[in-house]
């Protein structure tokens, strides 16, 4: 990994670099930098160690294009995996979380940075109005705004909120499985799983993703990571 980082990651970074500099407005150009950054591994703890350099790739992409459904989703991306690490950084998770000064320290650290994401998926949504990743993240988003929440209030409506996102992720997962012909609700004869995601540590090393929900397979990197692993029961 750490030879990949010198030669392979490196190099293309420098081209990269370069074409940018050449053309500053290409945004498949941009899309691979980012992607490049967003893959980019420590080779001494094998976690991933320049999401800062893509998010600032993909935020680069939205001042070109801010209708770019794929950048608004990694920001969303970047930007919960962070708080994430927050919230995992202590006794509590998961829920619920009854320590008022854990919660009111988490809101602090970790509030901030789950609102950014949560608009990154809206107006990923906007665009996209039926992906199924980014509803599901944007379920996860309220569950954990739930978790740090300061009020009772806000914690009833933040979790009504989440439950309202996974029935739609369940509706479009049904019409997914009878436009396939795939039985539903899966049974012991077929299951429903997100795979490649790396563990909630971020220590491994996951699969090769899909690529970007936009569809253009010939001429983007490879595209988001899927959603966090297994919907609510």
């Amino acid at each position: 990994m750490a030879e990949q980082n010198t030669t392979n990651a490196a190099s293309a970074e420098q081209h990269l670099i370069r074409a940018l500099e050449l053309e500053p407005r290409n945004q498949t150009g941009i899309e691979y930098l980012a992607s490049l950054y967003y893959c980019w591994l420590d080779p001494t703890t094998e976690a991933y160690a320049r999401h800062n350099d893509a998010k600032r790739w993909y935020e680069r992409l939205l001042q070109i294009n801010p209708q770019h459904q794929f950048a608004n989703y990694m920001c969303g991306v970047i930007d919960w995996e962070t708080a994430m690490r927050m919230l995992r950084s202590g006794t509590g998770f998961p829920r619920p979380l009854t320590d008022e000064n854990r919660r009111r320290s988490l809101r602090a650290q970790a509030g901030p940075l789950l609102a950014d994401s949560a608009r990154n998926f809206l107006r990923s949504l906007e665009i996209e109005p039926n992906s199924r990743h980014a509803l599901t993240y944007l379920m996860r988003i309220r569950g954990d705004q739930a978790y740090i929440a300061e009020t009772n209030e806000d914690g009833v409506r933040y979790r009504a909120e989440a439950d309202a996102l996974k029935q739609k992720v369940y509706q479009i997962m049904e019409a997914e499985a009878k436009a396939s012909g795939q039985p539903w609700p899966p049974g012991d004869t077929a299951s429903i799983r997100f795979v490649g995601v790396r563990p909630a540590s971020g220590g491994r090393k996951p699969s090769v993703p899909s690529f970007p929900p936009d569809g253009r397979f010939w001429k983007v990197p490879p595209g988001p990571p899927p959603p966090p692993p297994d919907l609510p029961k």
